[in-house]
């Protein structure tokens, strides 16, 4: 219409904005997400995981179906990067496979397998949980032998440990497996000692030291709980080591209320010493309160507690507002990372410089 282009021409002069930049611009945000990602990948696979999860339990399947897709693209993403960089390495070695952080890698691939368990895809969550189980057997010993003790992400350990053992218990309900339950309890058996190794070297300074990651504290005993619950329900669905199902339902019980018992402490830390700006940590903190859903579910039904059930339909809510938290804070430094990319060129031609015709 008469006049179009000169509002055309007046709004991209007050937006600053050209008909070019808008592509570059949507490119430049996407790595810069991407580039934002990265250093957690393994933690945001378990946090968006471990909610969907929690999420499903509580009835809520497009939520859930939501979240899970967003931690499914994630670890894809993850994973390629990871090869890529392990086939440009020589000799072909794992970059960073002798720290903790790489266990999170274990937890992100089991985390993923019992959300699309629950969704019934029942042969990818197992092809994921021996995925799972061969990165845990390949990395551990590594991360152990490095003496990995005194911060908060010494206990994942434990945690990749009970991840495998969580999914291999779930797995054994759903296919009528028995050698998983035997796997599982072993594995399980093997958290606990894990656990306590990581608590017995963690300082209370890390409280006030330490980031998100001190939330792992709590977490690696709710995912105790979330792995000795399911196994309590492998063992009434699959007949199998009855005599050992009461004492797992209440040591399950006993694991739920250590894990709950870290929750004033952690929340005490977090208001005596504040670290509410977001960080690539914060997904630490995700996946503990998730867990805490998760596991309350799987508690309450093992126990036949409905005290416990209830405290986790209220605690999911939760999760899903500490997940969007933090979903947020990572997309304004994405979008942060983007613009500053978008600067460095207009500020390299801007006013006061020449321009070449």
């Amino acid at each position: 219409p008469p006049g179009g282009r000169a509002c055309g021409t007046m709004a991209r002069a007050m937006s600053g904005i050209g008909y070019g930049e808008v592509q570059p611009l949507g490119r430049r945000a996407i790595r810069g997400l991407l580039a934002e990602a990265a250093p957690c990948a393994g933690p945001l696979v378990m946090g968006t995981g471990i909610v969907a999860v929690a999420l499903s339990l509580a009835g809520f399947g497009v939520g859930s179906r939501i979240l899970l897709a967003v931690a499914a693209v994630a670890w894809l993403a993850a994973t390629l990067a990871v090869v890529s960089r392990t086939a440009r390495a020589r000799p072909w070695t794992i970059p960073g496979s002798r720290t903790p952080y790489a266990l999170t890698s274990v937890g992100a691939t089991c985390v993923l397998g019992d959300g699309l368990l629950r969704v019934g895809w029942t042969a990818p969550a197992l092809a994921l949980w021996w995925l799972g189980a061969a990165l845990l057997c390949a990395l551990l010993p590594g991360v152990a032998a490095g003496r990995p003790w005194g911060d908060g992400h010494s206990f994942l350990l434990a945690v990749a440990t009970q991840s495998v053992a969580a999914l291999a218990a779930t797995l054994a309900a759903a296919r009528g497996a028995d050698w998983m339950i035997v796997v599982a309890l072993a594995l399980f058996a093997a958290g606990l000692v894990l656990y306590l190794a990581a608590l017995a070297r963690f300082p209370p300074s890390q409280l006030r030291l330490g980031g998100g990651e001190i939330w792992i504290a709590g977490g690696a005993l709710a995912i105790s709980a979330l792995a000795c619950g399911e196994l309590v329900t492998a063992i009434d669905a699959d007949g199998v080591l009855n005599g050992a199902r009461d004492g797992l339902s209440g040591l399950d019980l006993g694991l739920w209320i250590a894990a709950v018992a870290w929750l004033p402490v952690l929340a005490a830390a977090e208001l005596r010493w504040p670290r509410w700006g977001y960080r690539p940590s914060r997904w630490a903190t995700v996946f503990p309160v998730g867990m805490y859903a998760t596991c309350s579910f799987a508690t309450g039904a093992a126990a036949g507690l409905g005290g416990v059930t209830r405290f986790a339909r209220v605690w999911v809510w939760i999760a899903l507002a500490v997940w969007c938290l933090a979903a947020i804070g990572l997309t304004r430094s994405a979008l942060g990372r983007g613009g500053a990319e978008a600067a460095a060129p207009e500020e390299a031609s801007g006013p006061g410089r020449a321009r070449r015709t």
